[in-house]
């Protein structure tokens, strides 16, 4: 749990820098007219595309297209990134006002999820930056691009980039209550005020406002103790968001990590060897992780490992790990459930 301390800090914090925060916002609504709507262009890009090309994206983009699932999509386009090491967003350097980071080379636990949900939703690689851009900023067509964590419209808080913004744009639906009317039980609920909070030192430091202002948000997720029960009706490649444990030294906040769902059934044919065909209706998942497996080599995106118990951070990338042992494990509170929306235009 973070110390008394600690959240008087952050609440005298949000004091001193609220004023600043709301004259950063008018400061960044008072863009000139003339940058509404502005096309995003590779020009406008700092490209991180490691060892992929624009043709290369071009190429894998054209074989998802011919599958009509959303879900389908997101899996394909997500195993295609297998092995991508991990690095957090939040080390790199911050793009020039107008400029957007495309950065395929590494990702960190959410911005793996960014990535993999823009590049499902679109056609050519126009489309992807498109895309990430719609997800990443708060009313680019309005305010432009301006990555600055303080007057920035860049949206850092995982709430404000799917619960509000993924929502509201049509590229994902929250299946969370669906899911458990199905059972006819009912979600928990977890409230948090969201205001500016500095980031922790191995984060990079340096403080981050929120873009939609500082509000009282509260969300509704499904119990770690229901996910077994409620898996079935979880789909490979559903975005799944875990809520922070009760106890934590992070700043108050709602979500803590970010995967993809796979169910058994559509595991890379290896892993499904190695646990048997009982597991075609378990669930899984697939995330960016800066945890070693049992040859001591980082493990980057990948299938989450069963623990080895040797070490809280090592483990074996040939046993799967149940999504609910996880959440358990870890302390999370439960789970959010987003589901791909976007139809594509063929």
């Amino acid at each position: 749990m973070v110390k008394r301390n600690s959240r008087l800090n952050a609440a005298l914090l949000s004091i001193i820098i609220f004023p600043v925060f709301l004259n950063c916002q008018s400061k960044v609504n008072q863009i000139p007219r003339e940058k509404k709507n502005v096309l995003v262009t590779k020009e406008q890009c700092v490209m991180d595309l490691g060892n992929w090309t624009e043709g290369k994206i071009n190429k894998m983009l054209a074989e998802a297209r011919k599958m009509k699932s959303p879900n389908e999509r997101m899996k394909y386009i997500a195993f295609q990134f297998i092995d991508t090491p991990f690095n957090y967003e939040s080390l790199t350097p911050i793009p020039p006002q107008g400029k957007v980071m495309v950065r395929l080379s590494s990702f960190d636990c959410i911005t793996f999820v960014h990535y993999m949900l823009a590049l499902s939703l679109s056609k050519n690689f126009d489309e992807f930056i498109a895309n990430l851009v719609k997800l990443r900023f708060k009313d680019p067509e309005e305010l432009g691009i301006d990555s600055d964590p303080i007057k920035g419209n860049i949206l850092d808080y995982t709430n404000n980039i799917y619960l509000v913004n993924a929502v509201k744009r049509g590229m994902l639906k929250n299946c969370t209550e669906e899911i458990l009317a199905s059972f006819k039980l009912k979600a928990s609920q977890i409230t948090e005020v969201i205001r500016p909070v500095e980031r922790m030192p191995e984060l990079g430091g340096g403080l981050v406002v929120p873009k939609y202002g500082i509000q009282k948000v509260t969300v509704d997720y499904i119990p770690t103790d229901y996910i077994e029960r409620t898996a079935k009706y979880i789909k490979t490649g559903d975005v799944i968001l875990f809520v922070m444990p009760l106890e934590s030294n992070r700043p108050a906040t709602i979500f803590g990590h970010g995967a993809i769902a796979v169910k058994g059934k559509d595991l890379p044919e290896k892993l499904r060897k190695n646990i048997g065909m009982k597991s075609e209706k378990n669930l899984y998942f697939m995330h960016a992780t800066k945890s070693k497996n049992t040859e001591g080599n980082p493990i980057g995106v990948n299938i989450a490992g069963q623990e080895t118990y040797l070490d809280s951070l090592i483990y074996d990338s040939n046993k799967p790990r149940l999504l609910s042992h996880y959440s358990q494990g870890v302390g999370w509170r439960g789970i959010v459930v987003l589901r791909p929306l976007f139809k594509m235009n063929y």
